[in-house]
């Protein structure tokens, strides 16, 4: 843990015990460049150890650095049932310690071995090449390997080459032979460890997905099923784990979230009764269940030539065994134990058993009449049913009432805005018709002015008119 963290968590009076002893290698950013421009102190760490307690149903935590005690002590943080927070933890390899052990150590010795006979077989191939030695008195040795293609060399001393029996008697080649049979010797053990690890490993060739022509589809299918009844251990073991992981899961939502909390998770009102029992050990381990089908690979289930199989078997099993059932000549528990028997050599899952376990139930009961418990259920049915549907008609006439007053408030309104936007019209027709009175008035008055004014300017004019006519008949006389 970081200084801060510690401080965080335990105090700083505490935190001032524990040595920062631990130093973080040099980190890398993502590129793969490294860190190191930052001070190699800022990275050092606290050792605490955290450790739950189950006995005591406490969580401990320590520090080797510090001797004064325990750092701090909690009482069962989370409540339950196995206390751990964590499943039973998944071994590939089973010992009485808990320290987890890898698969190789199952082929450790096969694998040196296979390393060995790879690192001799690369020596072998480094050392097989064309060498050999010559007579030192045939010069033209050195320029046969460097001549180009169909070239032709003379020889000085060629006499002397015939006599001792040719050109192939004067060179001496390394046998390249013998490293060539060591190799195929090697490759062949290496096969054999090879073919030994996969045995050892339980990893088979339709597994690795390799293949031979000459392989039969019968052949592949028995290799196949070989090889997942050695990995159906394994399923089953990570199975049952991510189920733990559920179930603690869920119980840790049961103990520890409050309605609200559930209530905002799932979008679902949470009742008083139904937090008593996710709260109840017991009822919920009944009600609450993970089942491990639905975790397993889809070829655990079959191919669909074996699901046809399947229901031809059980179509004719059925049209056999129901005329036999009905005419009451065969049980009917035991053709459904018959069928049932059939079913669970498939992984269906325990709702279709459950189906098939209710077959001829409702029947039988129509047959024997209902049993006085089930007679005072259908009543407390009948009763609770009436009840609800009183209820839901009491709703509905609310509902229809509160739909009228609605409805009567909408149409009052409307009425009223009606008659105000009538009562705003006739003011606006009234004022117009003031103001169309009023101008046709002023024009009226405007006119009869101008009608004067124009009988004045005649009046005018003719008694100008007349006081001319007076001044000539004065001039004149």
């Amino acid at each position: 843990m970081t200084k801060d963290e510690i401080v965080e968590q335990f105090g700083k009076q505490k935190a001032k015990l524990v040595k920062m002893d631990v130093e973080v290698k040099e980190r890398t950013d993502g590129d793969g460049d490294s860190g190191g421009d930052h001070p190699p102190d800022v990275f050092k760490r606290g050792r605490v150890w955290e450790i739950w307690d189950k006995v005591d149903r406490k969580v401990m935590f320590m520090a080797p650095s510090h001797a004064a005690g325990l750092l701090d002590e909690q009482e069962d943080p989370l409540g339950l049932k196995d206390f751990f927070p964590t499943p039973k933890p998944l071994y590939s390899i089973k010992t009485d310690s808990l320290v987890p052990l890898p698969e190789y150590l199952e082929y450790e010795q096969l694998a040196d071995e296979l390393d060995l006979i790879s690192h001799r077989i690369q020596r072998i191939i480094s050392g097989m090449k064309l060498r050999g030695v010559y007579d030192s008195s045939m010069g033209e040795f050195d320029q046969i390997f460097d001549s180009d293609d169909n070239g032709m060399i003379p020889s000085r001393d060629g006499g002397a080459a015939m006599q001792n029996g040719g050109l192939d008697r004067a060179v001496w080649f390394m046998p390249v032979d013998k490293f060539g049979a060591v190799l195929a010797q090697l490759y062949q053990d290496r096969v054999i460890l090879r073919d030994t690890i996969f045995e050892v490993t339980g990893i088979s060739d339709i597994i690795r997905g390799a293949s031979r022509a000459s392989e039969t589809a019968t052949a592949q299918n028995i290799k196949a099923k070989f090889g997942g009844m050695r990995l159906d251990k394994r399923v089953r073991a990570v199975a049952v784990y991510a189920r733990d992981l559920l179930n603690i899961a869920a119980e840790i939502m049961a103990e520890n979230f409050d309605p609200e909390t559930l209530h905002a998770m799932t979008g679902r009102e949470i009742t008083p009764e139904m937090t008593e029992l996710m709260q109840d050990d017991f009822m919920r381990r009944f009600r609450v269940d993970i089942e491990t089908d639905s975790t397993i690979s889809a070829s655990e289930h079959g191919d669909q030539q074996e699901m046809t199989r399947l229901m031809a078997a059980v179509g004719g099993y059925i049209q056999g065994v129901a005329p036999l059932v009905q005419q009451g000549m065969f049980p009917m528990e035991a053709a459904k134990a018959i069928l049932l028997a059939i079913v669970r050599k498939f992984k269906f899952g325990r709702e279709l058993e459950g189906a098939l376990e209710q077959l001829g139930t409702q029947q039988q009961k129509q047959n024997d009449g209902p049993t006085p418990e089930e007679s005072a259920q259908q009543a407390e049915g009948q009763k609770a049913q009436a009840e609800m549907q009183l209820q839901q008609q009491s709703d509905q006439a609310s509902l229809q009432l509160e739909q009228q007053k609605m409805q009567s408030d909408q149409a009052l309104e409307q009425q009223k805005a009606q008659a105000e936007l009538a009562l705003e019209q006739a003011e606006s027709n009234a004022k117009i018709e003031l103001e169309r009175e009023k101008m046709q008035q002023e024009l009226s008055l405007e006119r009869e002015k101008m009608h004067l004014d124009a009988e004045t300017k005649i009046q005018v004019a003719q008694i100008m008119a007349n006081v001319k006519e007076v001044q000539t008949e004065e001039e004149f006389m």
